[in-house]
């Protein structure tokens, strides 16, 4: 029953790819002492592994290139970076995160001559042509 249990645990875990140990116990209405014993076994196996109040499965996703996310669904990425730049005064000071959705804002505020500091992940800039992590635009 056990060895059952855990085979069924691990395809739950592969599946949820982040489970809590109260999920487990919840799931296979097992106490957190037997949870924690058979989670070592879990890890073991070597297809998961231990993270802070629970299991995820280990991952051998690799996350595509920037340049490639970033030519991704393009035209509305475009739109939203329209949209949010409403937003913008001139004189605001704009952090944009490395999201290839947010980073199609600097190239609208540069394409508007607005005036604002933009402060951003330093690829990002160099796509755009400027040599700052800070600059104005």
């Amino acid at each position: 029953m056990r060895a059952s249990r855990i085979d069924q645990m691990q395809d739950y875990v592969l599946s949820e790819h982040t489970v809590s140990v109260k999920q487990l116990c919840e799931e296979y209405h097992i106490s957190y002492n037997t949870a924690r014993r058979d989670i070592n076994q879990l890890i073991a196996r070597g297809a998961i592994e231990k993270t802070y109040g629970g299991v995820c499965a280990k991952s051998t996703f690799v996350p595509p290139a920037f340049v490639n996310r970033n030519e991704q669904h393009l035209d509305i990425k475009r739109n939203i970076a329209q949209k949010a730049a409403q937003f913008i005064q001139d004189g605001d000071i704009i952090y944009i995160d490395s999201g290839t959705t947010a980073w199609h804002i600097m190239g609208v505020c540069i394409i508007a001559d607005q005036f604002c500091t933009l402060c951003t992940y330093i690829k990002s800039c160099d796509y755009h042509g400027c040599t700052s992590l800070l600059f104005s635009a």
